[in-house]
């Protein structure tokens, strides 16, 4: 999947972020429930009532992990007769072991299902995958059961097709991919997750709804036209941009007096959707950091250090921890520290939020810049290069719109 078309599904995704917060949140108040009533050094000593499904009791082992654990996950398109090892038939009124598995003798069966659960999640907490994928259960059942009980470890995506179709998307499916254990293809979607710069801070539950709400389940259509939508247009390819450089020069920063239009209307106050604004910010940022790459590699060219173009890096994907996006080179043996801040917006006035540590870093390194990207959603961008920009303080106006605050008690 291209980097910029998975930012812009992220954004869309995090606009509803904190309803997905909250529901996690009793995902996982259900699912603690769940292991303190049935803890592993319990399964053993369960007995067929308290296990199976089917009885009509909602209390028991299966019923809660297919019905009420929904949640975190479906596993009730297979019957119970195949999926649970032992159930209750309703017809015949009486408990009955799975032929296939477990042979056809109930008192031989249910001790077998339960070494065989209890196996499967003790080989779970060392990731022995070749032991978990030779436990006698189907997918579904056997990887809600890990996710259950280990949620940060295995991602509660459990059909092979689906596994198998996201590794296809992200581009994780490499040459050994055929001979790897079904959760070591789902621990190829974990390690994704965790190298990426905003998707390695959410739960495996959290990814989970990522997947099926922003990537799709196979054959599902995904418009991702739809998802420029909210930047007022269909993003131009990076390839295809004709980048310039804007030529301003930094003034001395105006009265605020000065900057009010005389006798323009006070337009009415509303409150400003900050979900929307943080998924514009995602897509643009994205889209403007690749931008700046691109514009870089030119000036490198330009400058006669074409040789530099392939040590030209995006560190911002690896880390954004840094304070910068870029790490770029004035020659070989300096280096340039590149911000990049991304607006749809004219060229002109640059306007844009700076964090702590990227305002550290830009009085920190000698060689920082601020490159802004105006018209980022545009065919036509323009980049400003600003080389540390705060240092002459008439020249930038800066105002603090967030505290960080501590109240101490005794």
């Amino acid at each position: 999947m291209d980097e910029l078309v998975l930012s812009e599904r992220i954004g869309i995704f995090l606009s509803n972020y904190t309803a997905i917060q909250a529901e996690g949140q009793v995902a996982e108040q259900l699912r603690r429930q769940f292991v303190n009533d049935f803890p592993i050094d319990r399964i053993p000593d369960l007995t067929l009532e308290e296990y199976t499904i089917g009885s009509g009791d909602s209390n028991t082992f299966c019923y809660r992990i297919e019905l009420e654990l929904e949640v975190l996950g479906r596993i009730g398109g297979q019957s119970a007769s195949k999926q649970y090892g032992v159930y209750f038939d309703k017809n015949a009124n009486k408990y009955k072991p799975t032929k296939t598995r477990f042979g056809e003798n109930l008192d031989k069966a249910f001790p077998q299902v339960k070494v065989t659960i209890l196996n499967l999640l003790n080989n779970a907490e060392n990731q022995n995958y070749l032991a978990i994928a030779k436990a006698n259960l189907p997918d579904l059942y056997r990887g809600k059961l890990l996710s259950v009980y280990f949620p940060q470890q295995y991602l509660n995506v459990f059909s092979k097709e689906h596994i198998d179709h996201y590794n296809g998307v992200f581009g994780t499916d490499g040459a050994d991919y055929e001979q790897l254990k079904l959760e070591q293809r789902k621990q190829r979607l974990v390690d994704f997750k965790n190298g990426h710069n905003i998707m390695r801070t959410w739960t495996l539950w959290e990814y989970m709804r990522f997947l099926y709400s922003a990537i799709g389940r196979p054959g599902e259509k995904n418009d991702t036209g739809s998802l420029t939508k909210e930047i007022g247009t269909t993003l131009p390819a990076i390839d295809d941009l004709k980048i310039t450089e804007f030529e301003g020069v930094v003034t001395t920063v105006p009265d605020r007096d000065k900057t009010k239009t005389k006798g323009s209307k006070k337009s009415k106050p509303r409150k400003p959707n900050y979900e929307e604004r943080q998924r514009e910010n995602i897509i643009l940022g994205a889209r403007g950091e690749k931008i700046a790459m691109k514009f870089e590699a030119a000036r490198l060219k330009k400058e006669g250090e074409a040789s530099l173009i392939n040590k030209l890096k995006q560190v911002s994907v690896d880390d954004d921890t840094l304070g910068y996006d870029i790490l770029s080179w004035e020659s070989k043996k300096v280096k340039r520290y590149i911000e990049v801040k991304s607006t749809k917006r004219e060229p002109g006035v640059a306007n844009f939020i700076i964090t702590a540590n990227e305002l550290y870093q830009a009085n920190l390194l000698s060689n920082y810049y601020i490159y802004v990207v105006f018209k980022a959603n545009t065919s036509n961008p323009v980049v400003w290069m600003l080389k540390k920009p705060f240092v002459n303080e008439q020249k930038v106006r800066m105002t603090p719109i967030n505290y960080q605050v501590e109240i101490f008690s005794k």
